[in-house]
């Protein structure tokens, strides 16, 4: 290749003069370019061998923090995760190595009391030590700890919380835990078990009549009627059924009296006389049965345990067993009706609440009415079958989390009261009695 230039005169004429001419070989530029080549070829090929290493190095720490879990895969994982989380009606909290909370759902922030969106707030200690304990000391440490369940009382609410360790393959991932609201679960139990009460005293009820409208239809049959007239006189002065309760002709209202006839038969099997005092007065009907039912139901149930305790205790002998005759062991129900609200004493011949102990204590889920919290292999003294169906340290927390439901209360108005001895429990209900409805004038 050449390049020629010419030279022109200095006097500026345009001439000519001279010539200069550049040239370089064919094979000189060949040999360059080759040069420049394998310059260019040694670059990428180092490139590509740094980039190949740190993308192995990428790839392998991407495999060890997705657990070798695809692209495709870590999407539909992310989807159903969305779909769980949000889906469920149980509080869900997910727990890295390090016991740092990584994942929540909107019910979980609920039920803990967490402030807005936050994924992460205070977590209480009880679930904090859960999680420490399931989960293993390293992440390729075996984890062979059963999950752990308790229930954890928090606020106004029972939580019934289960942790469990997650592993993928050999390597632990952390914990997730699972928050059921229990308040709601137990609340209902009480509620179906007072209504079952009912419903049998009720049958009870049905069957008796029964048998008297046919004792009246057999007299007005033979034309007995002065009997007849005698025999529902009587009805009428004792009240439609013989129930094991003193003072239930003072309620009219079907679902309290159904509720005291049911439990004035377990107390008359336990041995314990169950009374309706003397200056009761309830006049409108109930409202809201299921609520009612549940307070009253579980404060006379802890105050028939209780007096059943004090006889069991004063007398060694037949511990455990029911008693085949009374042994002036009594529980007292005052009732009053101030307009809506209903108003309810309890008090029981039992041994009452210790003195070293706070009355607010035994509002405490989990703490019974003396201050402990029972075994579970622990048998009451009135039998094995009302252990199964009544819990310890769980009613009188749920009596009063419903009563302040409504606004109410539920409180412990003497540790020992002067008159009976045991504990006297006050209850004050809001809103749980029908609207004074006044009666018709007669058309003329």
């Amino acid at each position: 290749m050449r390049a020629k230039v010419p030279v022109y005169s200095s006097d500026d004429d345009g001439r000519v003069v001279g010539l200069v001419s550049v040239g370089i070989q064919a094979s000189v530029l060949g040999q360059d370019i080759r040069h420049e080549i394998l310059a260019v070829a040694a670059v990428a090929v180092a490139a590509l061998a740094v980039g190949a290493l740190v993308s192995l190095a990428l790839v392998r720490r991407l495999d060890r923090a997705t657990l070798q879990v695809g692209p495709e895969e870590l999407a539909n994982m992310v989807r159903h995760q969305e779909a769980v989380l949000y889906g469920l009606d149980d509080g869900v909290l997910g727990f890295a190595q390090d016991a740092r909370v990584t994942l929540s759902n909107q019910r979980a922030r609920e039920l803990l009391g967490w402030s807005g969106d936050d994924d992460a707030g205070p977590v209480p200690a009880e679930i904090r030590a859960m999680v420490d304990r399931v989960l293993p000391r390293s992440p390729l440490g075996d984890s062979s700890s059963a999950p752990e369940r308790r229930r954890v009382a928090l606020g106004d609410r029972i939580l019934l919380v289960t942790a469990v360790a997650v592993r993928r393959g050999d390597v632990s991932v952390g914990a997730v835990v699972t928050v059921q609201d229990e308040t709601q679960v137990l609340t209902m139990a009480e509620q179906l078990e007072s209504v079952t009460a009912m419903a049998q005293a009720l049958r009870a009820q049905r069957h008796e009549f029964a048998n008297r409208l046919h004792t009246v239809m057999g007299l007005v049959t033979t034309g007995a009627t002065d009997e007849a007239v005698s025999y529902m006189g009587a009805i009428l002065r004792r009240g439609p059924v013989a129930a094991p309760v003193e003072g239930l002709e003072l309620i009219t209202d079907a679902y309290l009296r159904a509720l005291l006839e049911a439990k004035g038969t377990v107390s008359a099997e336990a041995g314990i006389t169950l009374r309706v005092a003397p200056d009761s007065l309830v006049l409108n009907r109930i409202s809201e049965p299921e609520d009612v039912t549940l307070i009253l139901g579980n404060l006379i149930d802890n105050a028939i345990r209780a007096a059943l305790q004090n006889r069991s205790e004063d007398t060694a002998a037949g511990a455990g067993q029911l008693p085949l005759e009374p042994s002036g062991g009594l529980v007292e129900l005052h009732l009053l009706s101030e307009g809506e609200d209903l108003h309810g004493v309890v008090t029981d011949t039992g041994p009452g609440i210790d003195e070293d102990m706070n009355t607010s204590e035994i509002f405490t889920e989990g703490v019974t009415g003396r201050g402990e919290t029972p075994s579970p292999g622990q048998r009451p003294p009135w039998g094995e079958r009302h252990q199964q169906e009544h819990g310890h340290g769980i009613g009188l927390a749920l009596c009063r989390r419903v009563a302040q439901r409504r606004g109410g209360r539920v409180w412990v108005i003497a540790a020992h009261d002067e008159r009976l001895g045991g504990a006297s429990f006050g209850i004050h209900l809001r809103d749980v009695l029908e609207h004074d409805t006044p009666v018709p004038e007669e058309q003329p």
